[in-house]
């Protein structure tokens, strides 16, 4: 067991893909995990067709909010759209012992989307 001096401990965490995109802080027994920020962002295809993304933070002890909609126009030929959110003092805190996950939700027209989150444990 980490010395109470230990905490709070920051953390970074940063993915990005194609379609579906998480990033998980995992459990550990006696730790409370709190997202503070998030900075997300999708491109769409060259020419495709809308790309649309839902920015979700869930934990393994019920919470379930929507954080962002993501919604690319529709491109010029030959040309791609992108789409970003982000926000800041968000304090969303996972019960004690709980996972913490922010992750995309699947669309077709992708051709990238990137995740950066930001948070402490306490």
């Amino acid at each position: 067991m980490p010395a109470s001096t230990d905490f709070p401990r920051g953390w970074t965490f940063s993915a990005d893909g194609a379609g579906a995109v998480s990033i998980t802080v995992p459990a550990i027994p006696g730790v409370v995990h709190v997202l503070d920020s998030f900075a997300a962002k999708i491109v769409g295809a060259v020419g495709g067709a809308t790309a649309l993304s839902l920015v979700k933070v869930t934990s393994s002890d019920g919470i379930n909010l929507t954080l962002a909609r993501l919604a690319t126009p529709i491109p010029a030929t030959g040309s791609q759209e992108s789409d970003s959110a982000s926000g800041s003092g968000l304090d969303i805190a996972a019960g004690t012992g709980q996972s913490l996950t922010v992750s995309f939700t699947a669309s077709s027209g992708l051709t990238s989307s990137d995740i950066v989150i930001q948070g402490h444990s306490i």
